[in-house]
């Protein structure tokens, strides 16, 4: 799918980036719940909900960190690259 919003120029390299670090967040660990982890639920402490509730949260902090970390490195460079050409 990212790929493909790619290829016909519907996605930047930058959004590209943040939505593969909202992907790779908890995708396995969502799998992961239900699949293998799916036998421990009846005995975990906190309750399905919370525990995707948190996955969640994860998973949006970690696009917005990459976001401001891509927002800060573009700012840096556009100002490297700005001094240096006058």
């Amino acid at each position: 799918m990212t790929k493909e919003l790619v290829d016909d120029k519907l996605m930047t390299d930058n959004e590209r980036t943040i939505f593969a670090a909202y992907q790779f967040a908890g995708s396995a660990v969502i799998v992961n719940t239900f699949g293998t982890g799916g036998p421990l639920l009846p005995i975990t402490v906190l309750p399905v909900g919370v525990i995707i509730l948190i996955i969640i949260i994860a998973k949006c902090m970690g696009a917005n960190i990459v976001r401001l970390y891509l927002k800060w490195y573009l700012t840096k460079n556009a100002a490297v690259g700005g001094s240096s050409n006058g």
